[in-house]
């Protein structure tokens, strides 16, 4: 997989082939570093990490990498497979910081220019609101909402690990949308909030927002994302 720019990989999902009885049910991740052409196994603890995959041809399995991966070139290899080694990818991830920096670069030139990058980062003029607060880029995601378990009182577990846990307000409908992305959440005037005033973990200026919506009418009037809710607190 060939990406267009220095990429900080910080997660995979894979699927099947679909259409017949063909999926990899284990895989390998090598990638080339910036300074290095040669190609790399992901590692965890000292250990080529091999992933679990899938075990049928519709589902997609997600994994985020606990070591995230800057890189402009990745390849996936499966380990096992039913019927034939068949797979689709999906990489996450965002622009790497290091995008302006030469192959040539050393660790301390690397570390040098990172600092000077981020001095001039916070030392751009914001409101007094937000200078209180570092500025801070994480490279996993702040919470991952699946519909699989929902709690009798609402609450929707964060998947990422984070514990940002969300919680839905009736009248709500849970139903399968499709196999591929399993149960979602259909919303006939309630909602999904999120409480960022409680998250354990978060960044302090920007967020990006990865949601499959299904409309179902572009009738009349429709609130996707909004910052207040009057039913979200008691």
């Amino acid at each position: 997989i060939s990406l267009d720019k220095l990429t900080n990989v910080t997660g995979i999902a894979i699927q099947g082939l679909g259409l017949v009885d063909e999926w990899t049910t284990s895989f390998l991740i090598k990638y080339k570093t910036i300074n290095d052409y040669t190609w790399q196994e992901y590692k965890e603890n000292n250990q080529p990490k091999i992933f679990n995959g899938n075990n049928d041809q519709n589902t997609s399995v997600q994994h985020w990498l606990n070591s995230p991966i800057i890189t402009k070139v990745v390849r996936i290899y499966p380990h096992g497979y039913h019927s034939k080694a068949c797979l689709r990818v999906e990489l996450y991830g965002c622009e790497s910081e290091l995008r302006n920096f030469s192959i040539g670069d050393s660790r301390e030139d690397i570390q040098t220019k990172l600092a000077i990058n981020y001095s001039s980062l916070v030392g751009e003029k914001r409101s007094e609101k937000f200078d209180k607060f570092p500025e801070k880029h994480l490279s996993r995601p702040v919470l991952y909402i699946s519909f699989d378990n929902i709690s009798s009182n609402g609450m929707v577990q964060d998947a990422s690990g984070n514990k940002n846990d969300a919680k839905v307000h009736p009248p709500v409908d849970i139903i399968p949308f499709s196999r591929s992305c399993g149960p979602g959440v259909r919303l006939n005037g309630g909602a999904l909030s999120l409480d960022g005033e409680f998250f354990i973990d978060k960044p302090s200026s920007a967020i990006t927002i990865l949601v499959w919506v299904k409309l179902f009418s572009n009738s009349g009037q429709h609130s996707i994302f909004s910052t207040w809710y009057a039913h979200a607190r008691p």
